[in-house]
Order: C-alpha cells, then sequence, then structure tokens
C-alpha cells in the first residue's frame, strides 16, 4: 500500500513541476506531429518552453500567432482552439485557461483538427493543474517575502519611536550627514534657553557673533 502512495506521490510532483507539458509532447511525438510549444512572456514574445520532433533555432519567437484567435476569457477550466496558420507553421492549437495560455505550433495541418483537439483534451487537464500549481507557488513566494517585509517593518518602527538618548541621536545625524554631504567638520548643538550646547563635535567649529570663541562646550547666547 505504501509503495502504491509513494508512486503516486512521484507521479503527481512530476506532473505539477512540468511532467505534464511532457506528457504532452510525448503524445505529439507518437503522432508523429512535429511542433513547438510556445507561450507567450511578458515582452510580448512567444518562448519555447517545449518541441517535438523539432530542434528550435530560437528560444523566443517574433510570430504573430496570437492575432489567430479572439482575445476572449476562457470562462471554463480550460479551451482548445484550432486555427490554420501560414508559413512555416500550418495548424496551430491554443490551449488556455484562466490567467494562461500556450501554443501548439505544428508544421503540418493536421487531418482531423476536431479529432486532435478531442485528443488534446486529457493533456491539457493536465496542462492546466501545471498552470494552477506554478501560480499557487508564486502566490506562496509572494506572501512569505510581504510577512517577512511586514515583520522588518513593524520591528524597525518599534526601534525608531523608542526614545533614543540625545546623545545616540547626534551621533547618529553626525555620521548621516558626513556620509551623504561629506563636510569638513561638523558641530551639532542643543539649546539650552539662554546659551547652546556642544552635542558632537569641536566647540572651535561654532562660528561666533564678533568674537572668538572660547575654548569650552557652550557659548552664551547674545
Amino acid at each position: 500500500m505504501s509503495e502504491n502512495i509513494n508512486e503516486f506521490q512521484n507521479k503527481i510532483e512530476f506532473l505539477v513541476n512540468g511532467g505534464a507539458l511532457k506528457t504532452l509532447t510525448d503524445y505529439l511525438n507518437g503522432k508523429g506531429i512535429k511542433a513547438l510549444i510556445v507561450e507567450p512572456d511578458e515582452a510580448g514574445k512567444l518562448s519555447v518552453i517545449d518541441a517535438a520532433g523539432l530542434v528550435p533555432q530560437s528560444l523566443t519567437l517574433d510570430d504573430e500567432i496570437t492575432k489567430l484567435f479572439p482575445s476572449s476569457i476562457a470562462r471554463e477550466a480550460y479551451v482548445l482552439e484550432f486555427s490554420e496558420g501560414s508559413g512555416k507553421w500550418q495548424g496551430v492549437i491554443q490551449v488556455k485557461g484562466e490567467g494562461w495560455r500556450i501554443y501548439i505550433l505544428m508544421e503540418t495541418k493536421p487531418a482531423n483538427p476536431s479529432g486532435l483537439i478531442e485528443e488534446l483534451k486529457p493533456y491539457a487537464g493536465l496542462i492546466r493543474l501545471w498552470q494552477m500549481f506554478k501560480n499557487i507557488s508564486s502566490t506562496e513566494k509572494k506572501l512569505s517575502r510581504l510577512s517577512y517585509m511586514i515583520l522588518a517593518t513593524k520591528s524597525t518602527l518599534a526601534s525608531i519611536f523608542e526614545p533614543m538618548p540625545l546623545q545616540y541621536f547626534a551621533s547618529f545625524l553626525t555620521d548621516v550627514l558626513q556620509e551623504s554631504l561629506f563636510p569638513k567638520s561638523i558641530a551639532i548643538l542643543k539649546d539650552e534657553g539662554s546659551y547652546l550646547t556642544v552635542f558632537n563635535g569641536q566647540a572651535d567649529s561654532i562660528p561666533s557673533a564678533g568674537e572668538s570663541m572660547r575654548p569650552k562646550s557652550s557659548r552664551q547666547l547674545p
């Protein structure tokens, strides 16, 4: 029993990690159908994701295959559509679902397109499961990063708004100014009401109003 479960698990992992695509190419190879399997990428080109009986010269295509099919939304779990192509690809099958689509580009037009569509439906169902798994995996990664950022932001905000000693803040501010503005010298003062206290830096760097600076850490306000 455990061996059967392990075998079943391995098959599922194989399918949802890209094996579903291999089952499709194995079927096409068995039928002697030479084809490329492509999907649109973010740049609007077609990326080759597998091939049957062909060796692609490039991993991207500029063929305007998508214009052969209406841009309607798939209202079923998955939809298969056939269209006659032109040039190198005499037959094209679109397999699409919610948020995904792939194209099967065939060198020759199949003798019975509707019959081929019927035979491809189980493989299209496996492709759908693979696409669903990819979307869920991507969403999980995004949620994981989001939770980490929220936790990091929470910890950062807590440290920012905690009471900070003025001397520590003065040192922090000095470092920021030195790294961003590169001044020759910096003096940070604290207003004590009737005089200024040097919190950071040298007292002799404070410009005096018409008189020399006394060598001490504070200066009387006029």
